[in-house]
């Protein structure tokens, strides 16, 4: 995640963030343990049908230790268990990024505020309040406060799982509303910006099939930059470590090859 989002800053290639977002948003709340959140499994990869504590030995991973069952510590997966707890915060890091133009940039979406110095010779201070339920709305709102009207660019990322027509308005004038048919992009806003200014954008979801050829013919549904799962019954294995941190492994209880 951190190394994606570092490439959308080096690049400017909005690629970068949603890969980000999209591991964000699936993979690294899998990663943690439902309980209080004391253990964390190496590899949290789509179609992880049972996390057990076995070696793998059918060249599924490069390490050969078990990687799948939930562990606590860096004794047992070094380095990755104490950079899952930088996750969210890295993320954050990342929603609000300044332009080369002395603008910023909305690059990761989240209810969220930022205070920034922008315009000519960024000598101005402005403060955008971003308010979303995003990513289970694909509605979200900026609010200005500015202490006098400036000039500057407002970039805001369309993601590539996009493929409807974006909605864009400014204090409740349609300003905007194409099909944008670029994998991934920005949406650049040039106006002078005043006190009380609000920008409503909308990226439509909807519920999306992607077949995967390299991987027999299997297909996996988004809506937007979320993954559905089938619901597995699991059954849940204490396999040892102390009281206050527990290993685990975890089994299928229910039916789940349905191909």
């Amino acid at each position: 995640m951190h190394s994606f989002s570092i490439l959308t800053r080096l690049t400017g290639d909005g690629k970068w963030a949603d890969q980000c977002e999209i591991l964000a948003l699936n993979s690294l709340p899998a990663a943690l343990d439902p309980f209080l959140a004391r253990s964390t499994h190496y590899i949290t990869c789509p179609n992880s049908i049972q996390l057990d504590n076995k070696i793998k030995t059918k060249g599924q991973f490069q390490n050969l230790f078990p990687m799948l069952a939930f562990m606590p510590g860096v004794y047992h997966y070094r380095c990755c268990a104490h950079n899952y707890g930088f996750g969210w915060p890295y993320y954050s890091e990342e929603i609000w990024l300044a332009t080369w133009d002395n603008g910023l940039c909305a690059s990761i979406y989240s209810a969220s505020e930022v205070t920034a110095t922008v315009g000519p010779d960024s000598g101005t201070q402005v403060t955008i309040i971003e308010e979303t339920e995003y990513p289970f709305d694909d509605t979200i709102n900026f609010r200005f406060q500015i202490s006098t009207p400036t000039q500057f660019n407002l970039y805001l990322r369309i993601p590539q799982w996009c493929q409807r027509s974006i909605e864009l308005s400014i204090n409740g004038e349609m300003i905007f509303n194409e099909q944008i048919q670029a994998e991934s992009s920005f949406l650049l806003i040039d106006r002078i910006w005043t006190n009380g200014d609000v920008v409503t954008f909308k990226i439509p979801m909807v519920v999306e099939m992607k077949t995967w050829f390299k991987n027999h013919d299997s297909v996996s549904l988004s809506y937007g930059p979320l993954s559905f799962s089938l619901d597995i019954n699991e059954e849940w294995n204490r396999i040892g470590g102390q009281y206050d941190w527990p290993e685990y492994e975890v089994l299928p209880k229910s039916y789940w090859n349905y191909g």
